[in-house]
């Protein structure tokens, strides 16, 4: 089957587009194929190759992307090694600082957080009232949140639950009891979607949301996650966290309609686990690398 450049596919794609059109595209990293991030307009692709537009996002500082705003809500993808928000221990550019720059005649208030380390979805409020409408949400569990997260060994069962109490300790980080008054219980539900000889790609959503919660279960049952330094159970050189909030769906606070959002799972994470991860209307498929 003869092969043509991503440029060549996108034309005949999208015959009314320019090819300069085209190639801003693939600069602003809207152009898929097979669900990955094209990066080239020579690279070669398949007359079978899937080809599909992302929406059109801004684009802020650092590399963040707003994905949805109103007069209340903006929902943003964050890119890993970004913080959520600002803390006293680091004057590192963070996910907030950056909104308050972009919407300055407005407060940003922060209603979650992701880990530094974790890319995916944030929501963030406008104003004082959908603030309080998203924390509530928060508090009563109504509000879905679901990651990808590639952790170390072949994981036998398709799916479970891990359940324990987390309280913080003096050097910051987490830990796990199975003892109720040793801290806050928190519940990680996971489905095991892939895996390899030492690998396992898994769907994770959390029932509660408690600091680290994801990342000090997994390491509780021997399935630290990839690139974990913080809580590393072994050495990996793995330059980044393999965790990714890939589903955030809510109430929106004034508007009372259910919102779904889905980022796409990053491209490195992609690689290291060799399937193309395809996030579709109802479910997760795979297509092998």
């Amino acid at each position: 089957m003869q092969k043509l450049s991503l440029l060549e596919a996108l034309k005949a794609k999208f015959p009314e587009s320019s090819s300069n059109t085209l190639r801003e595209w693939i600069k602003q990293k809207r152009v898929l194929v097979n669900s990955l991030t094209a990066l080239k307009a020579s690279d070669q692709v398949l007359p079978t190759d899937h080809i599909a537009l992302e929406k059109k996002t801004a684009h802020l500082q650092g590399g963040l992307k707003i994905v949805y705003q109103d007069s209340d809500i903006v929902v943003v993808d964050k890119p890993a090694f970004m913080l959520s928000v600002a803390t006293e221990f680091s004057d590192d550019l963070s996910a907030h600082c950056i909104l308050k720059r972009h919407y300055f005649k407005k407060r940003v208030y922060p209603v979650h957080r992701l880990d530094k380390n974790t890319s995916g979805l944030l929501v963030f409020a406008l104003n004082a009232t959908a603030k309080e409408g998203l924390k509530s949400q928060f508090k009563n569990r109504s509000l879905s949140r679901n990651y990808l997260a590639i952790v170390h060994r072949k994981l036998e069962e398709e799916k479970g639950t891990w359940k324990s109490f987390l309280s913080e300790g003096p050097d910051l980080k987490m830990r796990s009891s199975q003892v109720d008054s040793e801290g806050v219980l928190a519940i990680t539900h996971y489905k095991v979607i892939h895996t390899t000889k030492n690998l396992s790609l898994l769907d994770i959503k959390l029932e509660t949301g408690r600091k680290n919660q994801i990342r000090i279960q997994a390491l509780d049952n021997l399935s630290p996650l990839l690139g974990d330094k913080k809580y590393k159970l072994m050495d990996d050189n793995f330059p980044r966290l393999a965790l990714h909030a890939y589903r955030l769906q809510f109430t929106h606070p004034t508007q009372k309609k259910t919102l779904c959002f889905k980022s796409l799972f990053p491209r490195e994470l992609q690689d290291i686990i060799d399937v193309r991860v395809i996030i579709g209307e109802e479910a997760i498929s795979l297509q092998m690398g």
